[in-house]
């Protein structure tokens, strides 16, 4: 099945939509509602919960059907959200519960919509795709995922570093991690790496930056990623512009499969720079009641910044299942689903910090490295195909000499 985005010309900006539901009456309730959506323009087919995504024509989007039965749906999902390429998965719900929620979001859903469905809110959805579509034709280069939080002590310097870790163990593609919490600049010190330069070495070049002087203030990581460190002085961090964020971003996202930021968790220009820039903003909380009100707080800001890409997608960092604050009262507050946890593993992650090796040289098995690893395979799940033929590192260094900002 060809990936989102890599349909026929003809059909360019129509979103092909497979309805998925055990019962004809089911999906004639949901295609009724579709069939008023004028924009984006839709194609729509339709099958029973056992049909196969292959034979429905690569459609943009699959949406399924929870109204009874759990199980047939819930097996739908399990057994498509691995497969790549795939089309973006809906879960359309009739129960509200936290529990099918996370049932369902577990199993592979990329977004959550409820019955009876209303217009405006798929609508909203099919509007952020169909742009999603038309940027990533406009915009070539690697994807750029943003890892931030306004709470302090959740993780945000160690999630951000081992996915991108992840990234590159787990699908071989180059990585780079931006660390543009520019005061603390913790990310030399989680990798063990020390940068000689960093992105306040750019700052008198951004008028005519090119990715051989990009590649000059990269720090290279035994794993095979490349870490842009932040300023070693404070003084120079404050030096750094949204101007500077952005010019860098468009340039390694050329350079790059993947970059990760660790946009720490202070709001500013710089921040909303790299949001503007990402495909993914990956919000960080942990199980507590004060985390989930900041996290409400930045949903506002978020809304109201009219940034093109979706609402940010919030990862439970150091899960414990022991913890009172459960992840339904987390949900409950923020009216919105999880979308990964990452378990609580303070005996690896003391291991990592003593040790001069990453995670997945101190604990390549342990649950701690396998959720990472989920996360960042649901990640590349919902971006488009990569070609099978990827440039080395030589050709397209060249091929980017002479970018300018």
């Amino acid at each position: 099945m060809a990936g989102l985005g890599a349909k026929p010309t003809e059909r360019r900006y129509t979103l092909l939509v497979h309805l998925v539901g055990e019962t004809e009456e089911q999906r004639a309730e949901v295609r009724k509602v579709l069939e008023e959506v004028s924009d984006p323009p839709l194609e729509i087919t339709e099958d029973g919960a056992h049909t196969q995504v292959e034979g429905s024509g690569d459609p943009d989007i699959a949406m399924v059907i929870f109204d009874g039965n759990e199980a047939v749906p819930l097996g739908y999902l399990q057994a498509h959200a691995e497969r790549s390429p795939r089309p973006l998965i809906f879960a359309l719900l009739r129960d509200q519960s936290p529990m099918l929620m996370r049932r369902v979001l577990h199993a592979g859903a990329d977004e959550m919509l409820f019955l009876p469905l209303d217009i405006g809110a798929v609508t909203r959805a099919l509007l952020k795709l169909s742009e999603k579509r038309r940027r990533s034709e406009r915009i070539e280069g690697g994807v750029i995922y943003s890892v931030t939080g306004l709470s302090g002590g959740v993780g945000l310097t160690t999630l951000s570093a081992n996915l991108a870790l992840a990234l590159c163990h787990a699908f071989d593609r180059r990585a780079a991690l931006v660390d543009l919490d520019l005061q603390k600049g913790g990310q030399g010190v989680f990798l063990h790496v020390e940068p000689e330069e960093s992105i306040a070495s750019l700052i008198d070049f951004i008028r005519k930056l090119d990715s051989i002087r990009l590649e000059s203030a990269l720090t290279k990581h035994p794993s095979g990623i490349y870490l842009l460190a932040a300023p070693n002085s404070i003084e120079d961090a404050e030096r750094v512009t949204d101007i500077t964020v952005g010019v860098v971003l468009d340039l390694i996202r050329q350079l790059f499969d993947f970059v990760l930021i660790d946009s720490g968790r202070h709001v500013n220009e710089n921040a909303v720079a790299a949001w503007e820039r990402s495909e993914e903003v990956l919000y960080v909380l942990d199980q507590s009641l004060v985390a989930a009100h900041s996290a409400l707080r930045f949903i506002d800001l978020f809304g109201r910044l009219g940034l093109r890409c979706e609402e940010p997608r919030f990862i439970l960092n150091r899960y414990d299942s022991t913890n009172p604050v459960t992840e339904e009262a987390i949900v409950k507050v923020l009216g919105r689903p999880i979308f990964a946890r990452i378990p609580r593993d303070d005996r690896t992650i003391e291991k990592v910090h003593l040790r001069s090796h990453d995670l997945w040289q101190s604990a390549p098995n342990s649950s701690l490295a396998r959720s990472v690893e989920t996360l960042a395979r649901r990640l590349n799940a919902r971006r488009e195909a990569t070609p099978e033929v990827v440039p080395g590192w030589f050709a397209r260094l060249l091929g980017a000499v002479g970018a300018r900002a």
